[in-house]
């Protein structure tokens, strides 16, 4: 207890700053790198399931405001913190997969993308959101078999050129994913051809059944979708 009223009185010398908007935070607060407001809109409410192209996504977030800032801190500035809530909401969100053993499963980043960066933010959130029920593994059993370019700016058949056939099982996994149930895991689904291009890998080496999920959805029509797919934005308001 001492140590929360010592932490108090140092931010009143120094005080933390919310990682999103840099308003001051309490220091005893569960997340204490954000605000108040920040910390509830990253908060999980209630689990959906959107349809993303083809595929059908559990999602914690819509893929705006503060859930999109946070997505971005994380992914390409190295803002590695924020995985934590936005990976527990993520293990929130899963609550509705049938109980027993399930693998959570990263999208992979090809390795030199992974060097460059310095961090993998889908195994981040893979990691927090297994804390979230006993029966959870978060394993890399994924990897990438070549390097791709970045999503962001392709068109929706683009992207499903993209990554088809992107994505293998390591060998060492195969024999354990035969009927095993698997949760793949992705930071944000903007068409779902990543999700499902992962999916199609583990389906060729015999897992049961694959839920496909992701931080955020980017909403069919939304202005994120515009942005994501590199079409005309400058209307947005």
């Amino acid at each position: 207890m001492w140590t929360q009223y010592a932490a108090r009185g140092l931010c009143r010398l120094l005080p933390l700053r919310c990682a999103l908007c840099g308003e001051a935070t309490d220091p005893g607060a569960r997340h204490a790198m954000f605000c108040e407001p920040c910390d509830a809109r990253l908060t999980f409410r209630a689990a959906e399931t959107h349809l993303i192209g083809d595929v059908r996504v559990t999602t914690p977030h819509v893929f705006s405001g503060a859930v999109r800032h946070a997505l971005h801190e994380l992914k390409f500035r190295g803002n590695t913190p924020l995985a934590r809530p936005l990976g527990e909401a993520l293990g929130f969100a899963l609550g509705n997969v049938p109980a027993g053993r399930v693998w959570l499963v990263p999208v992979p980043l090809h390795w030199r993308r992974r060097w460059v960066r310095g961090h993998d933010q889908a195994a981040a959130l893979a990691l927090v959101a297994a804390r979230a029920r006993p029966g959870f593994r978060a394993r890399r059993v994924l990897r990438r078999r070549r390097p791709t370019t970045s999503q962001v700016g392709l068109g929706s058949e683009a992207r499903g050129a993209n990554v088809r056939n992107a994505f293998a099982v390591r060998w060492r996994y195969r024999e354990a994913l035969a009927g095993a149930r698997v949760v793949v895991v992705d930071d944000v689904a903007t068409t779902g051809a990543t999700l499902k291009a992962a999916r199609d890998a583990l389906l060729r080496v015999g897992v049961r059944a694959v839920t496909l999920a992701a931080v955020a959805a980017v909403l069919p029509g939304s202005v994120a979708l515009a942005r994501e797919l590199g079409d005309d934005v400058s209307a947005e308001r």
